[in-house]
């Protein structure tokens, strides 16, 4: 009889309970850390165009047009601590990699022509994303890419942030 007569009670405790819990979560998550992520931003706007969580990245790459001498160019970044390194250049064209390189170390390799960078530490990537360029960023394994033929030009932001739980949900990272 004590049995049948508790039941009811739990039941209605914890339907009492439901939406309190559900209030106290955001504030209990936003207690929670930040962590650093590779976000991708719009300057004007600072919308979010692209986040991943640093955790398992180990490259990150921009990738576009050369607007001087034409031709895809890839550049290659490691995340350290809130920083971007700069770690690698390549690109179809000879012409585009000795705009990159310092002292002209260029090497062919596989169809495209590497050039040989120092590690440089960057905070804030900035560029100009348009129909010329046709920027893509790659964070781990996500891909994102404007539309050919944006217009207006957009100006963009790559850097390491520290995110809360609560934004990296809403940026999907």
């Amino acid at each position: 009889m004590v049995a049948t007569m508790t039941a009811p009670w739990r039941r209605r405790l914890v339907a009492a309970s439901l939406p309190f819990a559900l209030l106290l979560a955001p504030l209990v998550t936003a207690g929670l850390p930040e962590r650093p992520a590779v976000v991708l931003r719009d300057v004007r706007t600072t919308d979010v165009l692209l986040c991943g969580t640093v955790a398992g990245v180990d490259v990150v790459t921009l990738d576009f047009t050369h607007s001087m001498y034409g031709g895809r160019v890839e550049e290659t970044f490691r995340v350290a601590g809130e920083t971007l390194v700069r770690t690698g250049v390549r690109a179809e064209r000879a012409a585009a990699a000795e705009y990159y390189g310092t002292y002209g170390d260029v090497l062919a390799e596989d169809g495209w022509y590497r050039v040989v960078v120092t590690p440089l530490t960057i905070h804030d990537l900035r560029f100009v994303i348009d129909g010329i360029g046709q920027h893509a960023v790659k964070i781990g394994t996500t891909r994102w890419a404007e539309s050919a033929d944006t217009s207006p030009a957009r100006h963009a932001s790559l850097r390491v942030e520290l995110v809360s739980t609560r934004q990296r949900r809403a940026w999907g990272c």
